[in-house]
């Protein structure tokens, strides 16, 4: 089930590697969706919550690298924002890991939580706060 349509207009940063990198993401986030809304067990969806962690890891990274190499003013609160992010899906990740006896009912209420979190997050993030680089970004040739 796709929830994320990717829209050029709203999310396209006119950067080819970062929207190359969003576009991962959203493909990731609507996995995560159809495996929910398939039913898939908890171990699907761990993975899915593993894979989403370490490409988001790698994108974060990216970033930052050119935040630091450019000077961008407003890199600490940017990080900090991929620093929270990183560590909610720890948790979540960990939260995947442990044996509970409610395990259907604990998962399925834990996705939605998770789900809900990243659309909102994804979409605030990418046509928000990553928009506040685009211009430096540019001007330095990332293109």
């Amino acid at each position: 089930m796709v929830l994320i349509k990717w829209d050029s207009e709203t999310m396209d940063t006119g950067i080819g590697l970062i929207d190359s990198q969003h576009k991962k993401l959203c493909k990731i986030i609507n996995s995560f969706s159809t495996a929910l809304n398939d039913g898939k067990d908890k171990e699907v969806l761990s993975k899915i919550v593993e894979e989403l962690l370490d490409y988001t890891q790698y994108h974060f990274s990216v970033e930052e690298e050119y935040f630091e190499k450019f000077d961008f003013p407003e890199k600490d609160l940017h990080k900090s924002e991929h620093k929270y992010f990183i560590e909610y899906f720890k948790g979540i990740q960990k939260g995947f890991d442990k044996k509970t006896k409610k395990k259907d009912m604990a998962t399925k209420e834990q996705s939605m939580d998770v789900l809900k979190f990243l659309i909102e997050w994804f979409i605030t993030h990418i046509t928000g706060s990553d928009r506040e680089y685009i211009e430096l970004f540019k001007k330095n040739g990332i293109i």
